[in-house]
């Protein structure tokens, strides 16, 4: 299995992931502030696409570079892109006083759901492959 492993498409997925989540994620934030009881409800946008949007587009990617094991690679892409954001944000608390262990649930609940939604994303958009000895001379 390790052989089958290509790190460099994990890595373009794990950074299609980064590009289409942290923009306006941070956007978002930067509108909102600290005005947490705001009426506003931009979030919802981001958290679309950090949730379900960017992991299902990083998984189409590595499935169609990768259609011989594409949910491999759409999960470990998905969980690295999950392992940057989870590190940056907990250096982020950590950095401000703010508390770490509510992140890190939060965290925790997000990765099986960005994971899920990149091998979703595998899995239903890509075509199906026919085996060459499945096809009749």
């Amino acid at each position: 299995m390790a052989d089958d492993l290509d790190v460099r498409v994990v890595g373009l997925g794990a950074a299609l992931q980064l590009a289409i989540s942290v923009p306006p994620a941070v956007l978002v934030s930067w509108l909102r502030q600290d005005d947490i009881g705001a009426e506003s409800n931009l979030w919802l946008i981001a958290a679309f696409l950090v949730l379900v949007l960017a992991p299902a587009a990083s998984g189409v990617l590595v499935g169609r570079r990768r259609p011989d094991t594409p949910l491999l690679h759409a999960a470990l892409a998905a969980a690295a892109a999950w392992s940057v954001l989870a590190a940056l944000s907990v250096a982020r608390a950590a950095a401000s006083g703010t508390e770490v262990a509510n992140l890190l649930a939060t965290l925790l609940t997000i990765a099986p759901i960005q994971i899920g939604f990149s091998v979703l994303g595998a899995f239903f958009f890509n075509p199906p492959r026919r085996r060459t000895e499945e096809i009749d001379p």
